[in-house]
Protein backbone atom coordinates (compact mmCIF):
# COMPACT_ATOMS: atom_id res chain seq x y z
CA UNK A 1 0.00 0.00 0.00
CA UNK A 2 2.90 2.33 0.70
CA UNK A 3 4.26 1.70 -2.81
CA UNK A 4 0.81 1.99 -4.36
CA UNK A 5 0.25 5.32 -2.61
CA UNK A 6 3.61 6.57 -3.85
CA UNK A 7 2.83 5.55 -7.42
CA UNK A 8 -0.87 6.49 -7.63
CA UNK A 9 -0.34 9.88 -5.99
CA UNK A 10 -3.34 12.18 -6.39
CA UNK A 11 -5.45 9.33 -7.83
CA UNK A 12 -4.95 7.01 -4.88
CA UNK A 13 -8.60 7.08 -3.73
CA UNK A 14 -9.87 6.33 -7.23
CA UNK A 15 -7.34 3.50 -7.50
CA UNK A 16 -8.52 1.92 -4.25
CA UNK A 17 -12.16 2.19 -5.30
CA UNK A 18 -11.40 0.57 -8.65
CA UNK A 19 -9.56 -2.26 -6.87
CA UNK A 20 -12.39 -3.10 -4.49
CA UNK A 21 -15.14 -2.76 -7.12
CA UNK A 22 -13.09 -4.82 -9.57
CA UNK A 23 -12.58 -7.53 -6.93
CA UNK A 24 -16.32 -7.65 -6.31
CA UNK A 25 -17.21 -7.90 -9.98
CA UNK A 26 -14.45 -10.34 -10.96
CA UNK A 27 -14.37 -12.63 -7.93
CA UNK A 28 -17.15 -12.01 -5.43
CA UNK A 29 -20.13 -12.01 -7.81
CA UNK A 30 -19.04 -15.10 -9.79
CA UNK A 31 -18.15 -16.85 -6.53
CA UNK A 32 -21.44 -16.08 -4.81
CA UNK A 33 -23.42 -17.04 -7.89
CA UNK A 34 -21.53 -20.33 -8.11
CA UNK A 35 -22.86 -21.17 -4.64
CA UNK A 36 -26.39 -21.13 -6.12
CA UNK A 37 -25.73 -23.65 -8.86
CA UNK A 38 -26.02 -26.74 -6.63
CA UNK A 39 -29.34 -25.49 -5.25
CA UNK A 40 -30.91 -24.38 -8.56
CA UNK A 41 -29.37 -27.10 -10.70
CA UNK A 42 -28.39 -24.29 -13.07
CA UNK A 43 -26.77 -24.96 -16.41
CA UNK A 44 -23.58 -23.16 -17.52
CA UNK A 45 -25.63 -20.77 -19.69
CA UNK A 46 -27.96 -19.97 -16.80
CA UNK A 47 -24.98 -19.38 -14.52
CA UNK A 48 -23.53 -16.87 -17.02
CA UNK A 49 -26.89 -15.06 -17.20
CA UNK A 50 -27.13 -14.94 -13.40
CA UNK A 51 -23.60 -13.52 -13.13
CA UNK A 52 -24.39 -10.94 -15.81
CA UNK A 53 -27.55 -9.80 -14.03
CA UNK A 54 -25.73 -9.27 -10.73
CA UNK A 55 -22.77 -7.53 -12.33
CA UNK A 56 -24.97 -5.05 -14.18
CA UNK A 57 -26.81 -4.19 -10.97
CA UNK A 58 -23.70 -4.02 -8.82
CA UNK A 59 -21.80 -1.94 -11.39
CA UNK A 60 -24.55 0.65 -11.05
CA UNK A 61 -24.25 0.35 -7.27
CA UNK A 62 -20.48 0.79 -7.52
CA UNK A 63 -20.88 3.99 -9.52
CA UNK A 64 -23.28 5.35 -6.93
CA UNK A 65 -20.97 4.40 -4.07
CA UNK A 66 -18.06 6.13 -5.81
CA UNK A 67 -20.01 9.39 -6.08
CA UNK A 68 -21.12 9.17 -2.46
CA UNK A 69 -17.63 8.29 -1.23
CA UNK A 70 -16.00 11.19 -3.07
CA UNK A 71 -18.43 13.60 -1.37
CA UNK A 72 -18.17 12.03 2.08
CA UNK A 73 -14.39 11.89 1.89
CA UNK A 74 -13.81 15.25 0.20
CA UNK A 75 -11.31 16.30 2.87
CA UNK A 76 -9.32 13.09 2.32
CA UNK A 77 -9.40 13.55 -1.46
CA UNK A 78 -8.20 17.14 -1.07
CA UNK A 79 -5.35 15.99 1.16
CA UNK A 80 -4.24 13.28 -1.27
CA UNK A 81 -4.36 15.80 -4.10
CA UNK A 82 -2.06 18.21 -2.30
CA UNK A 83 -4.04 20.34 0.18
CA UNK A 84 -1.84 19.32 3.13
CA UNK A 85 -1.42 21.52 6.17
CA UNK A 86 -1.94 21.39 9.95
CA UNK A 87 -5.17 23.32 9.42
CA UNK A 88 -6.68 20.72 7.08
CA UNK A 89 -5.27 17.70 8.98
CA UNK A 90 -8.16 17.22 11.50
CA UNK A 91 -10.84 17.10 8.80
CA UNK A 92 -8.65 14.89 6.61
CA UNK A 93 -8.07 12.46 9.51
CA UNK A 94 -11.80 12.21 10.20
CA UNK A 95 -12.34 11.62 6.50
CA UNK A 96 -9.62 8.97 6.23
CA UNK A 97 -10.40 7.06 9.43
CA UNK A 98 -13.59 7.96 11.26
CA UNK A 99 -15.79 8.20 8.16
CA UNK A 100 -14.84 4.79 6.73
CA UNK A 101 -17.31 2.71 8.84
CA UNK A 102 -20.19 4.97 7.80
CA UNK A 103 -19.25 4.80 4.14
CA UNK A 104 -19.00 1.01 4.38
CA UNK A 105 -22.52 0.83 5.84
CA UNK A 106 -23.86 3.06 3.05
CA UNK A 107 -22.14 0.90 0.45
CA UNK A 108 -23.57 -2.26 2.02
CA UNK A 109 -27.10 -0.82 1.98
CA UNK A 110 -26.73 0.28 -1.65
CA UNK A 111 -25.36 -3.10 -2.74
CA UNK A 112 -28.22 -4.89 -0.96
CA UNK A 113 -30.76 -2.62 -2.62
CA UNK A 114 -29.21 -3.17 -6.04
CA UNK A 115 -29.07 -6.94 -5.40
CA UNK A 116 -32.85 -7.25 -5.13
CA UNK A 117 -33.64 -6.96 -8.91
CA UNK A 118 -31.09 -9.61 -10.01
CA UNK A 119 -32.16 -11.81 -7.09
CA UNK A 120 -35.78 -11.57 -8.29
CA UNK A 121 -34.62 -12.43 -11.83
CA UNK A 122 -32.66 -15.49 -10.63
CA UNK A 123 -35.53 -16.71 -8.44
CA UNK A 124 -38.03 -16.35 -11.27
CA UNK A 125 -35.74 -18.26 -13.63
CA UNK A 126 -35.27 -20.97 -11.01
CA UNK A 127 -38.98 -21.09 -10.18
CA UNK A 128 -38.62 -20.06 -6.52
CA UNK A 129 -41.64 -19.06 -4.44
CA UNK A 130 -41.92 -15.71 -2.66
CA UNK A 131 -40.60 -17.39 0.46
CA UNK A 132 -37.71 -18.75 -1.55
CA UNK A 133 -37.02 -15.26 -2.91
CA UNK A 134 -37.06 -13.83 0.63
CA UNK A 135 -34.68 -16.50 1.90
CA UNK A 136 -32.45 -15.91 -1.12
CA UNK A 137 -32.28 -12.17 -0.37
CA UNK A 138 -31.47 -12.90 3.28
CA UNK A 139 -28.73 -15.27 2.08
CA UNK A 140 -27.31 -12.50 -0.13
CA UNK A 141 -27.53 -10.04 2.76
CA UNK A 142 -25.33 -12.24 4.94
CA UNK A 143 -22.83 -12.73 2.15
CA UNK A 144 -22.74 -9.00 1.43
CA UNK A 145 -22.14 -8.24 5.11
CA UNK A 146 -19.16 -10.56 4.95
CA UNK A 147 -17.90 -8.69 1.90
CA UNK A 148 -18.47 -5.39 3.75
CA UNK A 149 -16.19 -6.57 6.58
CA UNK A 150 -13.55 -7.46 4.00
CA UNK A 151 -13.96 -4.07 2.30
CA UNK A 152 -13.71 -2.22 5.61
CA UNK A 153 -10.50 -4.03 6.60
CA UNK A 154 -9.12 -3.41 3.12
CA UNK A 155 -9.76 0.31 3.19
CA UNK A 156 -8.54 0.63 6.79
CA UNK A 157 -5.23 -0.94 5.77
CA UNK A 158 -5.08 0.84 2.41
CA UNK A 159 -5.63 4.27 3.97
CA UNK A 160 -3.01 3.69 6.68
CA UNK A 161 -0.19 5.42 4.71
CA UNK A 162 -2.39 8.49 4.28
CA UNK A 163 -3.58 8.40 7.90
CA UNK A 164 0.02 8.21 9.13
CA UNK A 165 0.92 11.19 6.96
CA UNK A 166 -2.07 13.16 8.26
CA UNK A 167 -1.42 12.18 11.89
CA UNK A 168 2.04 13.75 11.73
CA UNK A 169 0.40 17.18 11.32
CA UNK A 170 -2.45 16.81 13.83
CA UNK A 171 -2.48 19.26 16.75
CA UNK A 172 -1.44 17.81 20.13
CA UNK A 173 -4.96 18.14 21.58
CA UNK A 174 -6.70 16.55 18.57
CA UNK A 175 -9.89 14.59 19.24
CA UNK A 176 -11.94 13.02 16.46
CA UNK A 177 -15.46 14.39 16.01
CA UNK A 178 -16.76 10.92 15.11
CA UNK A 179 -16.62 7.54 16.79
CA UNK A 180 -14.81 4.76 14.98
CA UNK A 181 -15.02 1.00 15.39
CA UNK A 182 -13.32 -0.47 18.43
CA UNK A 183 -11.09 -3.54 18.24
CA UNK A 184 -13.80 -5.55 19.95
CA UNK A 185 -16.36 -4.53 17.34
CA UNK A 186 -14.01 -5.38 14.50
CA UNK A 187 -13.38 -8.81 15.99
CA UNK A 188 -17.12 -9.29 16.55
CA UNK A 189 -17.74 -8.57 12.85
CA UNK A 190 -14.77 -10.59 11.61
CA UNK A 191 -15.68 -13.94 13.18
CA UNK A 192 -19.29 -14.09 11.89
CA UNK A 193 -18.06 -13.07 8.43
CA UNK A 194 -15.64 -15.99 8.40
CA UNK A 195 -18.39 -18.34 9.56
CA UNK A 196 -20.80 -17.07 6.88
CA UNK A 197 -18.30 -17.73 4.10
CA UNK A 198 -17.38 -21.12 5.49
CA UNK A 199 -20.97 -22.20 6.04
CA UNK A 200 -22.16 -21.02 2.63
CA UNK A 201 -19.42 -22.84 0.74
CA UNK A 202 -19.66 -26.06 2.77
CA UNK A 203 -23.43 -26.17 2.48
CA UNK A 204 -23.32 -25.59 -1.26
CA UNK A 205 -20.75 -28.25 -2.11
CA UNK A 206 -22.35 -30.73 0.26
CA UNK A 207 -25.62 -30.60 -1.66
CA UNK A 208 -24.91 -33.40 -4.06
CA UNK A 209 -25.77 -37.02 -4.73
CA UNK A 210 -22.58 -38.49 -3.28
CA UNK A 211 -22.71 -41.04 -0.51
CA UNK A 212 -21.96 -40.29 3.11
CA UNK A 213 -18.20 -40.76 2.74
CA UNK A 214 -18.15 -38.57 -0.36
CA UNK A 215 -20.15 -35.82 1.31
CA UNK A 216 -17.85 -35.89 4.36
CA UNK A 217 -14.78 -35.70 2.15
CA UNK A 218 -16.21 -32.82 0.11
CA UNK A 219 -17.30 -30.97 3.26
CA UNK A 220 -13.86 -31.37 4.84
CA UNK A 221 -12.14 -30.26 1.64
CA UNK A 222 -14.42 -27.23 1.26
CA UNK A 223 -13.82 -26.23 4.88
CA UNK A 224 -10.05 -26.42 4.41
CA UNK A 225 -10.24 -24.45 1.16
CA UNK A 226 -12.26 -21.67 2.78
CA UNK A 227 -10.03 -21.68 5.87
CA UNK A 228 -6.87 -21.27 3.76
CA UNK A 229 -8.33 -18.64 1.41
CA UNK A 230 -11.16 -16.31 2.43
CA UNK A 231 -10.94 -16.89 6.20
CA UNK A 232 -7.14 -16.69 6.16
CA UNK A 233 -7.16 -13.47 4.16
CA UNK A 234 -9.62 -11.81 6.54
CA UNK A 235 -7.67 -12.98 9.59
CA UNK A 236 -4.34 -11.84 8.14
CA UNK A 237 -5.75 -8.43 7.28
CA UNK A 238 -6.94 -7.96 10.86
CA UNK A 239 -3.69 -9.36 12.27
CA UNK A 240 -1.50 -7.18 10.06
CA UNK A 241 -3.45 -4.07 11.00
CA UNK A 242 -3.04 -4.90 14.69
CA UNK A 243 0.64 -5.90 14.57
CA UNK A 244 1.74 -2.91 12.50
CA UNK A 245 0.33 -0.55 15.09
CA UNK A 246 1.79 -2.52 17.98
CA UNK A 247 5.17 -2.38 16.24
CA UNK A 248 4.76 1.39 15.93
CA UNK A 249 4.05 1.62 19.66
CA UNK A 250 7.03 -0.61 20.45
CA UNK A 251 9.27 1.51 18.22
CA UNK A 252 8.12 4.69 19.98
CA UNK A 253 8.83 3.10 23.39
CA UNK A 254 12.33 2.17 22.19
CA UNK A 255 13.00 5.72 21.04
CA UNK A 256 11.93 7.13 24.41
CA UNK A 257 14.18 4.62 26.19
CA UNK A 258 17.05 6.00 24.09
CA UNK A 259 16.20 9.53 25.24
CA UNK A 260 14.26 10.68 22.18
CA UNK A 261 11.30 12.51 23.72
CA UNK A 262 9.99 13.62 20.33
CA UNK A 263 8.68 10.08 19.69
CA UNK A 264 4.92 9.98 19.26
CA UNK A 265 2.41 7.25 18.41
CA UNK A 266 0.24 8.47 15.50
CA UNK A 267 -3.56 8.27 15.63
CA UNK A 268 -4.42 5.76 12.93
CA UNK A 269 -7.79 4.17 13.73
CA UNK A 270 -9.50 5.89 16.65
CA UNK A 271 -9.85 2.63 18.61
CA UNK A 272 -8.43 1.25 21.87
CA UNK A 273 -4.87 1.23 20.51
CA UNK A 274 -5.19 4.90 19.68
CA UNK A 275 -6.34 5.46 23.28
CA UNK A 276 -3.20 3.64 24.44
CA UNK A 277 -1.15 5.76 22.03
CA UNK A 278 -2.77 8.92 23.37
CA UNK A 279 -1.85 7.94 26.93
CA UNK A 280 1.68 7.12 25.78
CA UNK A 281 2.01 10.48 24.02
CA UNK A 282 0.79 12.25 27.14
CA UNK A 283 3.36 10.38 29.21
CA UNK A 284 6.16 11.27 26.78
CA UNK A 285 5.08 14.91 26.81
CA UNK A 286 5.26 14.88 30.62
CA UNK A 287 8.73 13.28 30.47
CA UNK A 288 9.84 15.88 27.94
CA UNK A 289 8.54 18.68 30.16
CA UNK A 290 10.33 17.12 33.12
CA UNK A 291 13.60 17.05 31.17
CA UNK A 292 13.12 20.66 30.08
CA UNK A 293 12.30 21.66 33.64
CA UNK A 294 15.38 19.92 34.97
CA UNK A 295 17.50 21.57 32.29
CA UNK A 296 15.97 24.96 33.12
CA UNK A 297 16.49 24.41 36.85
CA UNK A 298 20.07 23.44 36.09
CA UNK A 299 20.60 26.94 34.67
CA UNK A 300 19.55 28.53 37.96
CA UNK A 301 20.63 25.92 40.47
CA UNK A 302 23.11 23.08 40.43
CA UNK A 303 22.02 20.02 38.43
CA UNK A 304 22.30 17.83 41.54
CA UNK A 305 19.90 20.14 43.40
CA UNK A 306 17.50 20.15 40.46
CA UNK A 307 17.54 16.35 40.46
CA UNK A 308 16.83 16.22 44.19
CA UNK A 309 13.98 18.75 43.87
CA UNK A 310 12.36 16.65 41.15
CA UNK A 311 12.76 13.41 43.09
CA UNK A 312 12.26 14.57 46.71
CA UNK A 313 10.05 17.63 46.34
CA UNK A 314 10.63 21.34 46.74
CA UNK A 315 11.73 21.11 50.38
CA UNK A 316 15.21 19.62 50.86
CA UNK A 317 15.70 18.91 54.55
CA UNK A 318 18.78 20.45 56.08
CA UNK A 319 21.75 18.14 56.59
CA UNK A 320 24.80 18.79 58.74
CA UNK A 321 27.83 18.03 56.61
CA UNK A 322 31.54 18.83 56.48
CA UNK A 323 32.37 20.92 53.42
CA UNK A 324 34.91 23.33 52.03
CA UNK A 325 33.57 26.77 51.16
CA UNK A 326 35.15 28.99 48.50
CA UNK A 327 34.50 32.74 48.30
CA UNK A 328 35.60 34.67 45.21
CA UNK A 329 35.37 38.41 44.62
CA UNK A 330 36.55 40.75 41.85
CA UNK A 331 38.87 43.50 43.12
CA UNK A 332 38.01 47.17 42.42
CA UNK A 333 34.82 46.19 40.61
CA UNK A 334 33.02 49.32 41.79
CA UNK A 335 35.40 51.48 39.75
CA UNK A 336 34.81 49.33 36.69
CA UNK A 337 31.03 49.48 37.12
CA UNK A 338 31.00 53.27 37.50
CA UNK A 339 32.67 53.73 34.12
CA UNK A 340 30.40 51.27 32.27
CA UNK A 341 26.73 51.03 31.37
CA UNK A 342 24.47 48.50 33.06
CA UNK A 343 24.36 46.38 29.91
CA UNK A 344 28.15 46.37 29.69
CA UNK A 345 28.44 45.33 33.34
CA UNK A 346 26.01 42.46 32.80
CA UNK A 347 27.91 41.25 29.73
CA UNK A 348 31.22 41.53 31.59
CA UNK A 349 30.01 39.54 34.57
CA UNK A 350 28.34 36.95 32.36
CA UNK A 351 31.61 36.35 30.51
CA UNK A 352 33.49 36.20 33.83
CA UNK A 353 31.16 33.63 35.41
CA UNK A 354 31.05 31.70 32.15
CA UNK A 355 34.78 31.22 32.61
CA UNK A 356 34.76 30.48 36.36
CA UNK A 357 31.69 28.29 36.95
CA UNK A 358 32.60 25.45 34.54
CA UNK A 359 35.96 25.11 36.32
CA UNK A 360 34.27 24.83 39.72
CA UNK A 361 31.85 22.23 38.39
CA UNK A 362 34.68 20.32 36.73
CA UNK A 363 36.15 19.86 40.22
CA UNK A 364 32.77 18.65 41.55
CA UNK A 365 31.99 21.92 43.26
CA UNK A 366 28.55 23.51 43.56
CA UNK A 367 28.30 27.23 42.62
CA UNK A 368 25.81 28.08 45.35
CA UNK A 369 25.31 31.83 44.92
CA UNK A 370 26.25 34.67 42.61
CA UNK A 371 26.60 37.88 44.65
CA UNK A 372 27.10 40.73 42.22
CA UNK A 373 30.78 40.55 41.42
CA UNK A 374 31.36 37.60 43.76
CA UNK A 375 30.63 33.92 44.02
CA UNK A 376 30.09 31.40 46.80
CA UNK A 377 30.89 27.79 45.95
CA UNK A 378 30.77 24.70 48.14
CA UNK A 379 32.56 21.36 47.82
CA UNK A 380 30.85 18.45 49.57
CA UNK A 381 27.19 19.50 49.30
CA UNK A 382 24.56 18.79 48.10
CA UNK A 383 26.49 15.72 46.89
CA UNK A 384 28.95 14.25 49.43
CA UNK A 385 32.52 14.59 48.19
CA UNK A 386 35.59 12.83 49.51
CA UNK A 387 38.70 15.04 49.81
CA UNK A 388 36.58 18.16 49.30
CA UNK A 389 39.43 20.42 50.48
CA UNK A 390 41.70 19.10 47.73
CA UNK A 391 38.99 19.66 45.11
CA UNK A 392 38.36 23.20 46.36
CA UNK A 393 42.05 24.17 46.33
CA UNK A 394 42.57 22.74 42.85
CA UNK A 395 39.49 24.55 41.58
CA UNK A 396 40.63 27.85 43.14
CA UNK A 397 44.11 27.54 41.64
CA UNK A 398 42.74 26.71 38.20
CA UNK A 399 40.21 29.56 38.37
CA UNK A 400 42.93 32.08 39.17
CA UNK A 401 45.15 30.67 36.45
CA UNK A 402 42.32 30.87 33.89
CA UNK A 403 41.51 34.47 34.90
CA UNK A 404 45.18 35.46 34.57
CA UNK A 405 45.34 33.95 31.09
CA UNK A 406 41.99 35.32 29.91
CA UNK A 407 42.47 38.90 31.14
CA UNK A 408 46.24 39.12 30.62
CA UNK A 409 46.81 39.77 34.33
CA UNK A 410 44.70 42.97 34.27
CA UNK A 411 41.82 41.56 36.33
CA UNK A 412 42.57 40.76 39.96
CA UNK A 413 40.38 38.62 42.19
CA UNK A 414 40.56 37.41 45.75
CA UNK A 415 39.69 33.87 46.83
CA UNK A 416 39.13 32.66 50.38
CA UNK A 417 38.83 28.97 51.28
CA UNK A 418 37.72 27.46 54.62
CA UNK A 419 36.53 24.01 55.73
CA UNK A 420 34.10 23.02 58.45
CA UNK A 421 30.58 21.96 59.40
CA UNK A 422 27.52 23.59 57.79
CA UNK A 423 23.81 22.88 57.59
CA UNK A 424 22.90 22.52 53.90
CA UNK A 425 19.25 22.55 52.84
CA UNK A 426 16.21 24.55 51.76
CA UNK A 427 15.34 27.77 53.51
CA UNK A 428 12.66 30.35 52.77
CA UNK A 429 8.90 30.79 52.68
CA UNK A 430 6.06 32.70 51.10
CA UNK A 431 6.67 31.01 47.78
CA UNK A 432 10.40 31.81 47.72
CA UNK A 433 12.86 29.02 48.53
CA UNK A 434 16.62 28.81 48.28
CA UNK A 435 19.16 26.04 48.76
CA UNK A 436 21.71 27.55 51.07
CA UNK A 437 24.48 26.89 53.58
CA UNK A 438 24.12 27.97 57.20
CA UNK A 439 26.97 27.98 59.65
CA UNK A 440 30.05 29.82 60.84
CA UNK A 441 32.12 28.09 58.15
CA UNK A 442 30.52 30.28 55.50
CA UNK A 443 31.21 33.47 57.46
CA UNK A 444 34.84 32.53 58.01
CA UNK A 445 35.37 31.84 54.29
CA UNK A 446 33.94 35.29 53.48
CA UNK A 447 36.24 36.96 55.99
CA UNK A 448 39.26 35.08 54.59
CA UNK A 449 38.42 36.41 51.13
CA UNK A 450 38.26 39.96 52.57
CA UNK A 451 41.71 39.41 54.08
CA UNK A 452 43.26 38.96 50.61
CA UNK A 453 42.98 42.72 50.14
CA UNK A 454 45.15 43.29 53.21
CA UNK A 455 47.77 40.60 52.51
CA UNK A 456 47.92 41.21 48.75
CA UNK A 457 47.51 37.52 48.02
CA UNK A 458 45.07 36.13 45.49
CA UNK A 459 44.33 32.88 47.36
CA UNK A 460 44.14 32.41 51.12
CA UNK A 461 43.04 29.36 53.09
CA UNK A 462 42.66 28.52 56.75
CA UNK A 463 44.42 26.01 58.99
CA UNK A 464 41.23 23.89 58.93
CA UNK A 465 41.47 23.51 55.17
CA UNK A 466 45.24 22.95 55.18
CA UNK A 467 44.87 20.05 57.62
CA UNK A 468 42.35 18.33 55.33
CA UNK A 469 44.62 18.46 52.29
CA UNK A 470 45.93 15.02 51.37
CA UNK A 471 48.75 16.48 49.25
CA UNK A 472 49.46 20.08 50.28
CA UNK A 473 51.18 21.99 47.48
CA UNK A 474 54.72 23.22 48.00
CA UNK A 475 53.60 26.78 47.24
CA UNK A 476 51.72 27.14 50.56
CA UNK A 477 53.15 29.95 52.67
CA UNK A 478 52.13 30.83 56.25
CA UNK A 479 50.71 34.32 56.67
CA UNK A 480 50.42 34.18 60.44
CA UNK A 481 47.36 34.29 62.65
CA UNK A 482 44.79 36.98 61.91
CA UNK A 483 41.77 38.17 63.83
CA UNK A 484 39.01 38.01 61.29
CA UNK A 485 36.11 40.46 61.43
CA UNK A 486 33.49 39.21 63.86
CA UNK A 487 35.75 36.53 65.35
CA UNK A 488 37.11 36.61 68.91
CA UNK A 489 40.08 34.35 68.26
CA UNK A 490 42.84 34.63 65.75
CA UNK A 491 42.78 32.25 62.79
CA UNK A 492 45.97 30.84 61.21
CA UNK A 493 46.04 31.80 57.54
CA UNK A 494 48.01 30.39 54.62
CA UNK A 495 48.57 31.69 51.10
CA UNK A 496 49.08 29.72 47.94
CA UNK A 497 51.57 31.53 45.72
CA UNK A 498 50.65 31.36 42.04
CA UNK A 499 53.12 31.79 39.16
CA UNK A 500 53.13 35.13 37.37
CA UNK A 501 51.68 35.53 33.90
CA UNK A 502 55.14 35.30 32.32
CA UNK A 503 55.81 32.06 34.14
CA UNK A 504 52.40 30.72 33.14
CA UNK A 505 53.02 31.64 29.52
CA UNK A 506 56.47 30.03 29.63
CA UNK A 507 55.08 26.84 31.11
CA UNK A 508 52.38 26.75 28.45
CA UNK A 509 54.95 27.24 25.68
CA UNK A 510 57.15 24.50 27.13
CA UNK A 511 54.13 22.24 27.28
CA UNK A 512 53.32 22.83 23.58
CA UNK A 513 56.95 22.04 22.63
Amino acid sequence: MERLYARAGARYIETLTALIVGAILLFVVPGFTALLVPYFQATWAEYVRYVGAFEIALTAAGAGIFVIAMKRHAALVSWVRGARSPQTAPAAWDSAVAAVPGTTCIALALYLACSVPPAWYVSSEAGLSWLGLLLYIVFLAFLNMGVAVFAYLFFERALRPVAREIAAQLPPNFRSRRRTLSLGTKLLLLLPAINVFTGAVVAAVSTNSLGLEGRLAVTLGATLVVSTTISLVLTLMFRQSLLLRLEGLQDAIGRVNRGDYEARVPYLAGDELDAVGESFNGMVTALEERELLQAALGSYVDASIAGRVLSEGEILDGREVEVTVLFLDIRDFTTLAESSTAAEVVRYLSAFFNLVIPIIRAHQGHPNKLMGDGLLAVFGAPTPLEHHADHALKAASQVLDAIWREYDGELRVGVGVHSGEVVAGTIGGGGKLDYTLIGDTVNVAARVEELTKATGDSLLLTEATRQLLTHPPEAIRARGAHRLRGKARETPIYAVELPSWREVAKLAADGRR
